[in-house]
């Protein structure tokens, strides 16, 4: 069994495990389990870890004990020094330093030379992890209290925030005209959709191609904007040179109501023009105006599409929502899980909505703090 952390949105992190695996259930507020591991890492997870050990208890002082008679084991032999953490999600736990401590004692009285890694608060950042090795040598232990048992697990994967970080700010073209998409986003699409080919009718900036290759996939995209197909060329051969992804994603200047898809095309994903810049919020009938543009473009290239793509075939598009008093302002094809209306309308261009167990419409939604724009994702597959 396979234990994951989720992200900053965990409903947007759970759906995406939904989709990657079978058996996903979750733990607590911020972890879910499943059964059978991937080849290919989540965009929104921060951790990964195999499950060890399962107690039938959720009180601390009976998991403390237990994890301190048990903490030798879970690291394997002694050989010298050893770097570990510990990590508890779930519940709060009131001496979590003074518990480490102990945890690090017990070790060096097993023979090893340990040194703990301390958490803020409880709990190990991926960065932390990640500088100090603890997913290669498996020495952070996850502790995920749940409502009746206690999960004890291994990190063997970490989101690579030092490599997101670089996609995201060092790509040579990148500025707010030719998209602000950020790469473990892009990475949540690509997973939500699936598929091993995909095609990105709203290239951009190239964000959502670039994370395509570095997950193996085979990607082709287009923009109606020539100047964002270039910055796509550029960042994408930096890609190439950085990160050795190999090819590059073939590109081309078409707009998405009448593009032409290649063959062998077995998904689509994309994030489609959110509208003109916003530094404060704009007034509710500039919203609904906007709001109304974006579902014409919607509906004009869902319907150009349909008719090339294979029955099943998966689609992940983000579409702009805009905050406006009490709820949001979308698209009206954007609220296909919340409106019956949109759900006719998206089977009369020949969609179907698809359903993530345990997860809401709502749930599929992006928006950092303080932002005027954020992102509803429609998850949609060709009737």
């Amino acid at each position: 069994m396979h234990l994951a952390v989720l992200g900053g949105l965990p409903r947007l992190s759970r759906a995406e495990l939904e989709r990657m695996h079978s058996g996903v259930s979750a733990h607590s507020d911020v972890t879910a389990v499943f059964e059978e591991a991937s080849s290919t890492g989540p965009g929104g997870s921060s951790k990964i870890a195999r499950v060890i050990d399962q107690l039938p208890t959720t009180d601390p002082k009976a998991i403390e004990s237990q994890i301190l008679d048990h903490i030798p084991a879970y690291m394997g032999e002694a050989a010298g020094k050893l770097s570990f953490g510990i990590s508890l999600y779930g519940a709060r736990w009131g001496g979590y330093k003074s518990f480490c401590l102990n945890a690090k004692k017990r070790l060096k009285s097993a023979g090893f030379r340990p040194r703990v890694v301390l958490g803020r608060e409880q709990a190990l950042s991926s960065a932390q992890v990640l500088h100090n090795g603890l997913d290669q040598s498996r020495s952070e232990l996850i502790i995920s209290i749940g409502s009746q048992e206690t999960y004890i697990a291994q990190t063997y994967w970490v989101q690579d925030v030092d490599a997101l970080s670089k996609r995201d700010i060092q790509r040579p073209c990148r500025d707010m005209e030719t998209g602000m998409l950020p790469p473990k986003l892009a990475r949540m699409m690509i997973n939500l959709a699936g598929g091993s080919h995909l095609f990105d009718p709203f290239c951009g900036s190239g964000v959502v191609l670039g994370e395509a290759v570095l997950m193996g996939k085979e990607a082709v995209g287009s923009d109606i904007n020539p100047e964002a197909v270039e910055c796509a060329r550029a960042n994408l051969e930096w890609l190439e040179q950085v990160f050795a992804t190999g090819s590059a994603p073939s590109l081309q200047v078409a707009d998405a109501r009448g593009v032409a898809i290649p063959s062998g095309v077995d998904a689509v994903v994309g994030e489609m023009d959110l509208g003109p810049i916003m530094t404060r919020q704009a007034p509710r009938s500039r919203l609904n105006q906007l709001a109304d543009e974006a579902n014409s473009l919607l509906a004009d290239t869902l319907g150009g599409l349909q008719p090339q793509l294979s029955h099943g075939t998966p689609l992940c598009l983000a579409a702009p929502v805009w905050p406006s008093g009490e709820g949001f302002i979308r698209p009206a094809l954007a609220a296909v899980g919340d409106n019956d209306g949109a759900i006719d309308e998206v089977g009369a261009l020949g969609y179907n909505q698809i359903d993530i167990p345990g997860v809401r419409y709502r749930d599929l939604h992006y928006r950092r703090r303080g932002q005027y724009v954020g992102r509803q994702l429609m998850l949609l597959e060709r009737i």
